[in-house]
């Protein structure tokens, strides 16, 4: 059987992979340290890398390939692969999602003692460094969005999400997992501020399980992707969001008469 283990960065996923890895014989494949290897090859920090492969997606897509090939090798063996991607390119696998609070993720981070870690300074820098990585996952989706002429406005907690849903009232919401609360509950807060003007809601998570999905569904979000999703793919579902919207939107009379004017 093989796992695949994923989670929020600084989790402890890796800790509980080796963890399985020495009490119950499997082998670890460890996708984050090929990740680092290559970074402190470059001399890069692994923020720096992640910000050069939004750049060039070539070594990103040369590791999912690797996981892709190295699960269809290893089917059926005890094998554990540490990675937050790995659950989507390993698919016959027992798949585990590990999250901790902020406060937590930031204690582990500063108080690391793993070789090849970032060091720092003070809980402020690893508070920093942390809400980087994730600023970083947002940018992928704006950077998506604007391709497609959408004005996109960014936050990072649900309090001033509901000041840009206020002033705004956009069209389209995309709620991610990482933004701090629980998903459903920041789900159901928005549904209650925004039902004046009624916007699509689609909720972002790095979870697969139906649970989840069915949970955030039945606390008003209008879709569910799990991540990572292909850039043609989230673009399609946005489309057909934005025009089921859109023409549900339309008054009926308008309708009508455009119809009437085609057949005359």
């Amino acid at each position: 059987m093989i796992i695949t283990i994923s989670g929020r960065p600084c989790s402890g996923k890796s800790t509980i992979a080796k963890l399985i890895e020495k009490n119950h014989g499997f082998v670890r494949v460890g996708v984050g340290d090929l990740f680092k290897a290559e970074a402190k090859r470059r001399g890069l920090s692994s923020e720096e890398f992640n910000a050069l492969c939004m750049k060039d997606p070539s070594y990103d897509y040369y590791i999912d390939k690797q996981s892709e090939t190295l699960g269809k090798k290893y089917d059926g063996k005890k094998y554990i692969f540490d990675s937050r991607l790995a659950w989507h390119f390993v698919p016959n696998s027992f798949k585990v999602f590990v999250t901790l609070d902020d406060k937590t993720m930031i204690d582990r981070l500063l108080n690391s003692d793993r070789e090849g870690k970032e060091k720092y300074s003070s809980s402020k820098d690893a508070k920093k460094s942390l809400k980087n990585r994730q600023a970083l996952e947002t940018k992928r989706y704006k950077k998506l969005l604007d391709s497609i002429g959408v004005q996109t406005f960014v936050s990072e907690d649900i309090k001033s999400s509901l000041d840009i849903l206020s002033k705004y009232e956009p069209d389209l919401i995309l709620l991610s997992d990482s933004i701090g609360g629980p998903q459903a509950e920041d789900c159901k807060k928005i549904k209650i501020f925004v039902y004046t003007f009624r916007p699509i809601i689609v909720a972002l998570s790095k979870s697969a399980h139906m649970a989840d999905m069915i949970e955030v569904l039945n606390s008003g979000a209008d879709d569910f992707l799990s991540e990572p999703i292909e850039a043609d793919e989230f673009l399609a579902r946005i489309n057909a969001h934005f025009r089921r919207h859109f023409e549900n939107n339309i008054n009926p009379s308008i309708i009508k008469q455009a119809l009437r004017t085609c057949l005359e």
